[in-house]
């Protein structure tokens, strides 16, 4: 009896390598037409099914690793595509997270980037020097979005030259309050007009 359990596993596993695109497409259709008891099932064993992962996880981590490198290396062009629809899609999200990353964790990115400009000076000079006309377009681009959204670099600046602020020393009260300036200034000239 336990041979022939070990002959049909065999047969099985070399049956499933023979006809992986075969049992790839059923699998597709079936999700497919069963969208509704899929849902429901993961519904109703939620936590069941995230301890099964985590533990298929943790017994097979390098595997997984393995996996996961192969998959990535042999998808770049889907990959490049997904994530590039994904920040078309979620730019104010991704701005948002961004903006709050760099708030708390200032000191360490201006400490990364320091580090980086000391041990790449050279490489930085070249960049600058072939890439001149592309960094030119992307700062004009770059200060005209941050004088048509008012953002705080903007703003900073403005009341750097007008009063004579150290950047470091500006509150983010007067920052909001010197935008409110400026939109109140251009509200009024729009009506001019």
């Amino acid at each position: 009896m336990g041979r022939d359990k070990k002959k049909k596993a065999k047969y099985n596993a070399e049956w499933r390598k023979a006809n992986k695109e075969k049992i790839a497409e059923h699998n597709a259709e079936y999700r497919k037409a069963n969208k509704e008891k899929i849902a429901e099932y993961y519904k109703a064993n939620k936590e069941k099914i995230a301890e099964y992962n985590a533990e298929y996880q943790k017994v097979n981590k390098e595997k997984l690793a393995k996996y996961n490198a192969e998959w990535r290396k042999a998808n770049k062009e889907k990959i490049a595509e997904h994530n590039a629809e994904y920040r078309k899609a979620n730019k104010e999200k991704i701005a948002e997270h961004n903006a709050e990353y760099r708030k708390a964790n200032k000191e360490k990115i201006n400490l990364k980037r320091a580090e980086y400009r000391k041990a790449n000076k050279e490489k930085i000079a070249e960049y600058y020097k072939a890439n001149k006309e592309k960094i030119d377009e992307y700062n004009a681009e770059y200060l005209k979005n941050n004088i048509v959204n008012l953002t705080d670099p903007y703003v900073k600046r403005l009341i750097v030259n007008e009063l004579n602020f150290k950047r470091k020393n500006i509150p983010q009260e007067l920052i909001e309050l010197k935008r409110v300036q400026v939109k109140v200034i251009r509200l009024i000239k729009s009506k001019i007009k």
